[in-house]
């Protein structure tokens, strides 16, 4: 429901290919690494926020969208 209205008010502005609709997956992914790299580089030893723990569940996240979007397709309109 929010994807298909977020992609609803999207195509009112932009319309988007179904390639790019079948990349969202993809980069909602490469997000979560790119914000994890920001994370691991702003790191220093007084960050106690950075984890073992931190980086088993953050890579949790990026598994679970992963299998989420494995069973879904994503459409528009």
């Amino acid at each position: 429901m929010k994807v298909k209205s977020f992609l609803d008010g999207y195509n009112r502005f932009r319309q988007l290919s179904d390639e790019e609709i079948k990349l969202i997956p993809e980069a909602g992914a490469s997000i979560f690494i790119f914000y994890l790299g920001v994370q691991a580089q702003r790191f220093d030893w007084s960050n106690i926020f950075l984890t073992e723990n931190y980086l088993k569940m953050f890579v949790g996240r990026i598994k679970n969208w992963n299998d989420y979007y494995k069973t879904k397709r994503i459409n528009c309109g």
